[in-house]
């Protein structure tokens, strides 16, 4: 229930809100009536818990639907109002355990923007095994491969890491032979891939490679439709850390 997703102490200098993976919510309950709730069992004043309920619900952006029943909330929304929930009572830090692995496209994209806005409120902690979300929020990863903590590094620092010298072009057309024999034989190059409309270029000299190549293919005036040097997901590197 509520008393178990929110943990508070009020003697203790840091506080601390947390999430679990299935958070108790009352579906008969309005949004407010909920918070409010959660804010009386902290022994909340009435005046700072109408401030709470209203400091949350902003931060979550659920004030429009406040009034509704949880039970016609979608599970977007439901999630967002557990985030709510976890936050009365002004924490330091929230810990949110897989906040978004139940969740729809739709329902994980609400979640994420909600904690991307919470930045400079309280510090997250965000334990998830849906690498690609935490790529999107973390500003800090800390890896754990069987029990263990295999490394802590920032966001940067850790895709920088394990960056690959590689470039991905997609094609409008094929392209002229002549283009494809100078690339092959540029000094920054060390192998060229092409597979129907995909071209993989893996450098030796990342540097020079990213100054000569869009002269190169302007001088061949080679349609493209997409180009970026490759970094690896968090999943990959994950799988390579934890080999």
């Amino acid at each position: 229930g509520g008393r178990e997703s929110s943990i508070f102490n009020s003697g203790s200098k840091t506080q601390i809100g947390y999430l679990p993976q299935e958070p108790g919510l009352y579906g008969w309950m309005k949004g407010s009536e909920f918070l409010a709730y959660i804010a009386s069992l902290l022994s909340l004043s009435s005046t700072d818990i109408r401030r709470q309920v209203a400091r949350v619900l902003e931060l979550t952006r659920l004030e429009k639907d406040a009034n509704r029943r949880i039970s016609g909330y979608s599970g977007g929304m439901k999630q967002r109002l557990a985030i709510a929930q976890a936050l009365i009572g002004g924490p330091d830090i929230l810990i949110l355990d897989e906040p978004t692995s139940s969740l729809d496209p739709a329902g994980r994209q609400e979640v994420l923007d909600t904690l991307t806005g919470m930045r400079g409120e309280v510090t997250v902690f965000l334990s998830s095994h849906i690498l690609g979300d935490i790529e999107r929020v973390c500003d800090t990863i800390a890896v754990l491969h069987e029990g263990r903590l295999v490394m802590v590094s920032s966001s940067e620092e850790l895709l920088e890491k394990y960056h690959v010298n590689a470039v991905s072009i997609v094609l409008d057309s094929m392209p002229p032979g002549a283009f494809l024999e100078e690339l092959e034989n540029s000094s920054w190059v060390e192998r060229v891939k092409l597979e129907k409309k995909h071209l993989s270029i893996l450098a030796r000299d990342v540097p020079t490679g990213k100054a000569a190549l869009i002269p190169l293919i302007a001088k061949h005036q080679v349609q493209i439709e997409k180009f970026e040097w490759v970094r690896p997901s968090l999943e990959e590197i994950f799988l390579e850390i934890s080999r």
